[in-house]
């Protein structure tokens, strides 16, 4: 039966196992009986059938490959870990993009409409009317049918603000935060509408 060594060394040599001396040829095959090739496949390490050698790697180069494995294990597991943080980072981002860009076209429409139709507002005198701070009444402001067209809108565009709204509108239109007082939302659209009218 025919064996062959995957170790260098075997090359080329006469060795002697169990007093018997077996010739390697310069491939590392030799040949030998059945009892021989069994003893030398399982008793010794690097012996196989003619043709099935593993490659040979020295203890070197195992400890090498072991270490080289297990840290580029390492490496992977990380890499996978780093694509997912990123994976959700980049969701995270697109829906905060989403939302800003939400918000500034909001805002950008609310303000363009606050100041295009501000300026179309023709002034009109009216009387300033002092409000209780308890209980607030809108008077001046009733009798709709007589203000012009523009009044009408400019009051239809302050009654749909909030209270925040209506004090950031009056501040931007010359109107000092101390004049707000107490007063509530109606209150804070007859300011602007008087103060508007001189």
């Amino acid at each position: 039966m025919r064996i062959q060594s995957n170790n260098p060394y075997y090359r080329g040599k006469q060795v002697q196992f169990k007093n018997e001396d077996i010739k390697f040829d310069k491939n590392g095959v030799a040949e030998v009986s059945e009892k021989m090739a069994e003893y030398l496949m399982t008793v010794h390490k690097g012996f196989y059938e003619e043709g099935k050698a593993d490659e040979y790697k020295d203890e070197n180069q195992i400890e090498i490959e072991k270490f080289t494995g297990d840290v580029q294990k390492k490496y992977l597991e990380e890499i996978s870990k780093l694509k997912s943080e990123k994976e959700d980072l980049l969701k995270k981002i697109e829906k905060l993009e989403v939302s800003e860009k939400a918000w500034r076209e909001n805002y950008i429409n609310l303000e363009k409409k606050m100041k295009g139709e501000v300026a179309n507002v023709e002034k009109v005198e009216s009387t300033p009317i002092e409000e209780p701070i308890e209980e607030e009444e809108v008077t001046g402001l009733e009798d709709v049918e007589e203000l012009s067209k523009e009044d009408k809108e400019l009051i239809e565009l302050l009654e749909s603000l909030t209270k925040d709204e209506l004090k950031a509108f009056a501040l931007e239109n010359g109107i000092k935060e101390s004049e707000f007082g107490q007063k509530r939302e109606k209150g804070l659209i007859e300011l602007i509408m008087n103060k508007l009218s001189k």
